[in-house]
This record gives structure tokens, C-alpha cells and sequence, in this order.
């Protein structure tokens, strides 16, 4: 099956304009994960899926708190990790059950009453365990 391309714009803001974002997120080469408001991930781009070692399209309707391997009463909820410890790392849970540290960034959607949160990930296994930079903001959360 061949999608056909639209006309091109006329100018490099608007070809910007025409992309889809999940089509961007998906060709990132950093982890981008998007969660519901009840803790669902509803995207992990390609990135995020192999750095905690899963198929395509596998992490999609999984809950956030099976990928933080954390027991639900730990945090007020799933979201509340992602929004409350922006900059600080948290632990996610490899497919092989391996914790893998990581930076979240602050969601991109900016208003307490979007349904969506959308974050950056930096893996800072190797930092955390090597004694690196990230040592100095305390244990990683969820670990």
C-alpha cells in the first residue's frame, strides 16, 4: 500500500505545519513516551521501545505503572511521577525486569487540565551506577 504524498507548500514553515506530529515523534532518536490522564500509555515512539527492549507498538494501552515497577500506592499516581520529578531520575522497568534509570522532561502540554502528558527521556543508567552527575540529586525514584 502507497500513500500519495500532499503538494508540496510553498514554504518551509508551512511544510512544517502539514507533518503529523506522531510521524515526527516516532522519527526522534531520543525515547518520547505519551500517557492518558488515568495512566495509560497511548504512544512510545520506536526510541523508547528499544531502550526498554520491546516490539513495535508493545508498550501501546499498557498502565504507566507496570513500566515503573512500582507497587500503586508508592505515588499519589502514575502521571504524578511523570509531572512531579521532571528533571530528577526515575526508574522505569526493562522488559528483561532490569531497572533503567532516566531524565524526564516536563510534558510538553503545559496546562494542568490537558488530557495528555508528553515527555522527553534521557537514559542516566550508566551515569547513576558510575557515580556521574545524576548521583548528586539522590536515589532514583521508583527504584
Amino acid at each position: 500500500m502507497y500513500e500519495e504524498r500532499k503538494p508540496a507548500p510553498d514554504t518551509a514553515l508551512g511544510y512544517l505545519h502539514q507533518l503529523p506530529a506522531l510521524i515526527l515523534i516516532d522519527r526522534l532518536p531520543i525515547p518520547i513516551l505519551a500517557v492518558d490522564a488515568k495512566g495509560e500509555v497511548l504512544h512510545a515512539n520506536p526510541a523508547l521501545e528499544e531502550l526498554l527492549g520491546y516490539d513495535p507498538g508493545n508498550l501501546t494501552g499498557r498502565p504507566l505503572d507496570n513500566l515503573l515497577g512500582r507497587s500503586p500506592d508508592e505515588y499519589q499516581s502514575a502521571i504524578g511521577v511523570l509531572a512531579c520529578h521532571g528533571g530528577q531520575p526515575i526508574a522505569l522497568r526493562h522488559r528483561n525486569g532490569d531497572p533503567v534509570r532516566v531524565i524526564a522532561s516536563d510534558s510538553v502540554f503545559m496546562r494542568r487540565d490537558d488530557p495528555i502528558t508528553l515527555v522527553s527521556l534521557h537514559d542516566v543508567t550508566e551515569n547513576l551506577w558510575a557515580g556521574g552527575p545524576y548521583m548528586s540529586l539522590g536515589r532514583a525514584h521508583g527504584a
